[in-house]
C-alpha cells in the first residue's frame, strides 16, 4: 500500500482514472507527427498555388486598369 500514489481532492470525480507515462503517449505523438508532415505538405501546395495566382493577377491587372482608364476617358469625352 505504501508504494501506491496518494491523491487529495475535493471531489473523487476530479481525479484521473489512471496515471499517464511517457510511453502511453507514443501513439498520440506519432499521430501528431504525421499530421505535421501533412500540414507541411499542404502549406507547400498552397504557397505554389498562391504564387501562380499572383502571376496571373500581375498579368491581368495592368490590362484591367488600362481598360478602366480607357472607359473612364470615353465616358467623359462623350458627356461633353
Amino acid at each position: 500500500m505504501d508504494i501506491l500514489p496518494k491523491y487529495v481532492t475535493e471531489s473523487p470525480d476530479a481525479m484521473s482514472s489512471m496515471r499517464l507515462y511517457d510511453g502511453d503517449l507514443v501513439t498520440l505523438m506519432l499521430a501528431f507527427d504525421k499530421l505535421k508532415d501533412r500540414m507541411d505538405s499542404v502549406e507547400g501546395v498552397i504557397t505554389a498555388i498562391l504564387g501562380e495566382v499572383n502571376i496571373v493577377r500581375d498579368k491581368l491587372l495592368p490590362t484591367t486598369v488600362q481598360s478602366a482608364v480607357t472607359a473612364h476617358k470615353h465616358s467623359h469625352s462623350t458627356a461633353v
